[in-house]
């Protein structure tokens, strides 16, 4: 038992030993010297022409989790389909059925919610907000 843990704490010690080590190194030998160019915003090799700052058009974001959802679908079901084979065998088959039916029937809903309330559409009109409108941003959102 304690042949085990000085184990586990020798390979602690030599890993934090290591990742020192190996961000010294650069430091120590890496030359350094500053100047205007270098500090200058590298944009695949083009001069930026307007500051990082700008505003962000929110449908680039909704449809990268949207994929991200219906993508991590993928990845949860290969898990249950790759055993489904051996459940069967035991007998347990009814119940990996059930499970990935139901996961895939929560996900077709929010699905079909996306797709009513549309936010797969590119080019979707978004409501300018002012006081009198406030009911029409409510229904948006």
């Amino acid at each position: 038992m304690l042949f085990s843990m000085a184990n586990i704490i020798v390979m602690m010690f030599l890993t934090i030993a290591l990742t020192a080590v190996m961000m010294l190194i650069p430091k120590l030998i890496a030359p350094n010297k500053p100047n205007e160019i270098k500090s200058e915003v590298y944009e695949c090799g083009e001069k930026p022409f307007h500051g990082a700052w700008f505003n962000y058009n929110p449908r680039f974001y909704m449809i990268a989790v949207i994929f991200i959802i219906f993508d991590v679908e993928v990845a949860l079901t290969f898990p249950i389909a790759t055993v489904y084979k051996s459940w069967l065998k035991k007998g347990s088959g009814i119940i990996a059925l059930t499970e990935i039916l139901a996961f895939v029937l929560i996900l077709g809903f929010a699905f079909l919610r996306l797709w009513k309330k549309g936010d797969f559409e590119w080019n979707k009109d978004v409501p300018k907000y002012d006081s009198k409108s406030t009911n029409k941003l409510k229904e948006y959102i």
